[in-house]
């Protein structure tokens, strides 16, 4: 039986992979990320069960989840040489996106007047945990760059900007892919801000 609950905790959980990119080159990283995406096409379905919607079945494989590893690898490949930017728009597509769905869920009766699909409670939990995952990662991953790191403050001021701006993208009722929209808008606002 279908869970969107169990389908956001799998979508938040490998966030924490991202606190290798201290360490990993892009090679490792990519590998990494490749194999993220073999799990969503071979993986997921055996081992987490109830985390495919029905058009996922019909698949085979979930389009979400595939959608999610490939985004991973191209922000690697992308901005390789910044994994900072890489970890915390990772934490804003995994923490801001997942939780913003589990917190709608069980807190979402107030509707946004513009989505009436989104909730004032859904759109907040994105902002504030989109925001200190993405600076918690970011910040951790920078220590890679010692004295070439950029400043707590700067972090912590992107972190929020993104975050803001990925929770508004996210709140409009357009039919863009949030698993496409959300890390690439992040990574971009990241990258120009740090």
């Amino acid at each position: 039986m279908y869970s969107e609950r169990k389908r956001q905790i799998e979508h938040i959980v490998p966030v924490a992979l991202a606190v290798l990119l201290r360490w990993f080159n892009v090679w490792a990283a990519l590998a990494c990320a490749f194999l993220g995406i073999l799990y969503a096409l071979f993986v997921s379905r055996r081992l987490v069960k109830g985390t495919f919607r029905p058009v996922d079945e019909a698949r085979g494989y979930s389009q979400g989840k595939l959608i999610y590893g490939l985004m991973v690898f191209l922000l690697i490949a992308v901005f390789h040489q910044k994994m900072h930017v890489v970890s915390g728009a990772w934490a804003l597509l995994a923490l801001g996106d997942g939780c913003s769905t589990l917190v709608g869920i069980a807190y979402g009766a107030a509707k946004l007047p513009w989505n009436r699909d989104k909730s004032w409670a859904g759109t907040l939990a994105f902002f504030v945990l989109g925001a200190l995952g993405s600076f918690a990662f970011c910040w951790f991953v920078a220590g890679r760059y010692g004295e070439l790191a950029p400043s707590v403050g700067r972090i912590a001021l992107a972190t929020c900007v993104a975050a803001f701006l990925c929770a508004a993208l996210e709140s409009l009722p357009l039919k863009l892919d949030d698993n496409i929209s959300v890390p690439a808008l992040g990574a971009c606002v990241l990258y120009a801000m740090l």
